[in-house]
C-alpha cells in the first residue's frame, strides 16, 4: 500500500465485508489477505471497503465494488515499464536528473480499455492519467522518492508496480 510518501509499511488493516453475503478474508503465511467466496454465495455486486491505519494514526479508507458470481478474470500485467525506454520491470532503481524530465511508457498485457494512472514523490507529473507522460524534475527536489503506475483493463483488472527514485552519485 502507498500513500503520498511512497510505500507504507507496518498498517493495521481491517476489512469490512457485507453481512450474510458468503464472502470473508482470508490471510495466508506471506501476509497477503485474499477474499474467499462461498459455494452459496448468490451472485451480486458488493461493495468491500479496507481502512488501513499508519503507525502515526492516520486513516487511510479503500472501497472498491466486487462482482460476486461472475465468470473468474484475471488481473492484468505490465508487460512494459519504462522511463526514457529504459526498462523498470525488474525493479530497477530510476535514476533522474535535478531539473530534467523523463518519458514514462506501460503496456498490459490484456484488455480492452487499458488505463494509467502515475504517482511520483519526487518531481511533477501533469499528465498523470496520460500514457505515454513525463515526470518532470526541479533542479532543489529530493535525492530519492518513489515512481507507482497503476493499469486497469477496463475489465474491472487492476495492476501496479512501484520503483525507487533517486538522484545520481
Amino acid at each position: 500500500m502507498g500513500g503520498p510518501d511512497g510505500r507504507l509499511e507496518g498498517l493495521d488493516l481491517a476489512w469490512t465485508i457485507p453481512a450474510g453475503a458468503g464472502l470473508a478474508i482470508e490471510h495466508d503465511d506471506t501476509g497477503a489477505d485474499w477474499l474467499v467466496v462461498s459455494a452459496q454465495a448468490a451472485p451480486a455486486v458488493v461493495e468491500i471497503s479496507l481502512l488501513a491505519t499508519t503507525s502515526a494514526g492516520v486513516e487511510l479508507r479503500a472501497v472498491k465494488a466486487v462482482e460476486v458470481g461472475a465468470p473468474r478474470r484475471e488481473n492484468p500485467r505490465l508487460v512494459r515499464f519504462e522511463a526514457d525506454g529504459v526498462s523498470l520491470l525488474d525493479g530497477a532503481t530510476l535514476l533522474f536528473a535535478p531539473g530534467g524530465e523523463v518519458v514514462l511508457t506501460a503496456e498490459l498485457d490484456a484488455g480492452l480499455d487499458p488505463r494509467f494512472s502515475w504517482y511520483a514523490t519526487v518531481g511533477r507529473i501533469e499528465r498523470y492519467r496520460q500514457n505515454p507522460t513525463e515526470l518532470a524534475t526541479e533542479a532543489d527536489e529530493a535525492h530519492s522518492g518513489w515512481l507507482v503506475v497503476v493499469g486497469r483493463d477496463g475489465q474491472g483488472g487492476v495492476t501496479w508496480a512501484d520503483v525507487p527514485m533517486a538522484r545520481p552519485q
